[in-house]
């Protein structure tokens, strides 16, 4: 009899040993996916946020992007010979203008 009741007892922890571990096994995926989904929760809002931030930043230099060659467009053609004689040409017809001014003016 006592080796019967040690059998039984020995049966019981192998059964419940053998219960915790299966329950253990089953939740284990579902415990994972818990931290995955929680930090998940944690993680995605900071993420949009700086997401934003590199888009307003990708926006602005853009814009500075766009700036800076209108600027180098415009310094281009105002260094150009084209321009140049186009200002010598104002110079020559304001020099006229006042030349002519000075004398049909009223004495």
């Amino acid at each position: 009899m006592a080796s019967s009741s040690r059998d039984a007892a020995a049966a019981d922890k192998l059964t419940v040993s053998l219960t915790e571990c299966v329950h253990t096994l089953a939740n284990e995926p579902s415990l994972g996916l818990y931290y995955v989904c929680e930090h998940i929760q944690r993680a995605v809002p900071a993420l949009v946020g700086h997401k934003q931030e590199v888009t307003q930043a990708g926006e602005q230099l853009h814009g500075a992007d766009l700036d800076a060659a209108f600027a180098q467009e415009q310094m281009a053609s105002a260094v150009s010979a084209d321009t140049q004689s186009v200002f010598d040409s104002i110079q020559r017809l304001a020099a006229t203008a006042a030349a002519t001014a000075q004398r049909t003016a009223p004495k």
